[in-house]
């Protein structure tokens, strides 16, 4: 039984007060690991220790376990509903509505209750991460909240325009306010958010709030719903859940999100409830056009050339069906760009005729490091094989790290893409 794209995969065990005196949890997933019981509760035999190991949603994934609702507060000792339990999960399969309300009102109950906020996102973020935790920011303000924004990596030039005056850190600087809520928006892992690990409480409550195939459900909340084309797809869901008005700073960030991740509504990911969420969005008063002026019409000009050294490295493999560029450290150098500057260049390689796959190399800052970005169309899925290196991300856009130069990494991806590419025409 594969994961279903369309609906809206969640696992909640929210507040500390709802757990007093319920099953322990794990902290690092949010999970019950107590398998015999939800055994039980599906009339299965108990799952061995190794399957006790694994995460719920890897479970469903495997066809070990129903999709649905964990009974989160019900005694193991109770087997009146057994009976029911099994076709109630599996009924979750035509709930998708109603998975929404209730994450919405878990999520809102927890707004309501607490004053503390801190918001974040994954390292390097992109427009989808910024966009959503701005719109959050600001919907939090508007309900009287204490929040803040803080991220591992610097704020790319290109949406420096939605930032707030105020309220946003770059690590090392961090809010001095101890949250009691802290929104982890576009992370698929705890470990993406960087550094800003380190400023989490241990007792604060995590939403994971994400879009991605590969997010390992960290939080205490965790809405993570891959058929949407972008995390501030959902974060619009959650405010009109909340009945938040959405103002024109709040639909202009999440405009952002939405048509940066949807690749300007180019990508596969532009469905019908995203450019309905656009339209509403521009009804709101987002400001499109300065949203295009900013994002995609506003390149200084030694990001241009860059753009041409990096046009220069392109190679063609595989019988022209694999793309490769390089971005390395001297050229960044040579033009004073900033590599949190340079997100766009791994749609460079997939864009030429015939490639089915196309890869950025670029060196990190840390020595003897390469920060790998795929992209992919034809149905290839890039977020298996960043599965490989430790990586993740979407079926046609992921990427990973690999310790190495980039000529040596570079030759270790191609190798594996050309296996992949042979194995998926043998299977065609």
């Amino acid at each position: 039984m594969r994961k279903n794209n369309f609906i809206t995969k969640f696992y909640t065990n929210v507040s500390k007060k709802k757990m007093q005196g319920k099953r322990r949890f794990d902290k690092g997933h949010g999970f019950p690991y107590n398998r015999p019981f939800i055994a039980n509760k599906l009339k299965r035999p108990a799952l061995s220790t190794a399957r006790q190991r694994l995460p719920f949603w890897r479970l469903i994934a495997g066809g070990h376990v129903g999709v649905g609702f964990a009974l989160t507060n019900a005694p193991q000792n109770d087997t009146s509903r057994d009976t029911h339990t099994a076709s109630a999960w599996l009924g979750v399969l035509h709930m998708k509505g109603t998975a929404i309300m209730k994450q919405c009102e878990e999520i809102h109950n927890v707004v309501k209750h607490d004053q503390h906020f801190l918001i974040t996102t994954h390292v390097r973020s992109d427009g989808d991460g910024i966009g959503s935790e701005i719109a959050l920011y600001h919907a939090l303000v508007g309900m009287g909240k204490t929040v803040f924004i803080a991220n591992d990596s610097p704020t790319p030039q290109i949406y420096k325009f939605i930032v707030p005056p105020e309220g946003m850190y770059i690590h090392p600087q961090t809010p001095k306010d101890r949250p009691d809520v802290v929104f982890a928006l576009d992370s698929p892992t705890r470990e993406r958010l960087g550094k800003i690990q380190e400023i989490i409480p241990p007792d604060a409550v995590i939403i994971n709030i994400d879009h991605h195939i590969s997010n390992e459900y960290f939080g205490a909340i965790n809405w993570v719903a891959e058929h949407m084309c972008a995390t501030g797809e959902i974060i619009l869901s959650l405010l009109k859940g909340m009945n938040v008005e959405i103002t024109p700073d709040i639909a202009t960030a999440l405009y952002v999100s939405i048509v940066t991740d949807t690749g300007r509504f180019m990508h596969s990911n532009t469905t019908p409830a995203a450019l309905k969420a656009a339209a509403f969005l521009i009804e709101c008063g987002a400001r499109h056009e300065e949203i295009s002026r900013n994002v995609y019409n506003t390149n200084p000009f030694n990001l241009l050339q860059l753009h041409a050294q990096v046009l220069n490295t392109a190679k063609l493999h595989a019988g022209n069906r694999i793309a490769t560029v390089w971005l390395t450290k001297e050229m960044l150098e040579k033009t004073q760009i900033n590599a949190i500057d340079t997100q766009e260049f791994a749609d460079i390689p997939v864009s030429i005729d015939g490639v089915i796959v196309g890869v950025l190399f670029r060196d990190m800052t840390k020595p003897n490091w390469v920060k790998v970005s795929f992209r992919s169309r034809n149905g290839f899925d890039v977020n298996e094989i960043a599965g490989k290196f430790g990586g993740g991300g979407h079926k046609y856009a992921a990427g990973c790290e690999i310790e190495g130069n980039i000529a040596g990494v570079q030759q270790n991806i191609v190798e594996v893409l050309e296996k992949a590419l042979l194995q998926k025409n043998s299977g065609a």
